[in-house]
């Protein structure tokens, strides 16, 4: 498991802004250069600044950022 300290993530389902931690599977969409985090509980995560290291589908890692809210 590696640990990421992400400086922002938005949250699909339109959380309110704060801090989000947890341990997630990295995903990539559809064979694109997006990449979302999932979580047990199925919340979904787009890292606005995934580390290249990091993008590895599959990968479960660490993470904690920012959720911005109002959008």
């Amino acid at each position: 498991m590696a640990a990421l300290l992400s400086g922002g993530c938005t949250d699909e389902g339109g959380a309110d802004e704060g801090t989000v931690e947890g341990v997630g599977t990295v995903l990539q969409v559809n064979g694109s250069s997006t990449y979302v985090i999932q979580t047990a509980d199925e919340a979904r995560y787009v890292p606005v600044n995934l580390d290249e290291n990091y993008r590895v589908d599959g990968r479960v890692i660490y993470f904690r950022g920012v959720v911005p809210g109002g959008w």
